[in-house]
């Protein structure tokens, strides 16, 4: 998994060098900021339903995928870590509420 887990890696940092070398105005940075997003849950997500944990945080974390970051939190049952994320990255505490709000939301359905 570690070879999968470095190739994963080049992939994402790859979109993220492109993505930071254009300029907001330009028309391909939105284009390209959707086409990293579909790719980096793709290359993540494999290793949450291998239950390969600690890549799978790894990877979600340094690449922002915030989403998934709650989600892998309460599989993991590890809030100390979700409260730490939400201190230590601008706007992970919001996203963290509205996928928890989205959870209750769904349950109360």
């Amino acid at each position: 998994s570690s070879g999968i887990n470095a190739e994963s890696q080049s992939v994402l940092k790859l979109y993220q060098g492109l993505i930071e070398r254009l300029p907001p105005s330009d028309n391909r940075t939105a284009n390209l900021q959707t086409e990293f997003e579909r790719r980096r849950d793709t290359l993540i997500r494999p290793f949450v339903e291998l239950k390969i944990h600690q890549i799978a945080f790894t990877l979600a974390e340094q690449f922002k995928h915030f989403t998934l970051l709650v989600q892998l939190c309460e599989e993991t049952n590890d809030m100390a870590r979700l409260r730490s994320l939400s201190a230590a990255h601008v706007g992970f505490a919001e996203v963290s509420t509205q996928c928890l709000l989205l959870c209750i939301w769904i349950v109360a359905k």
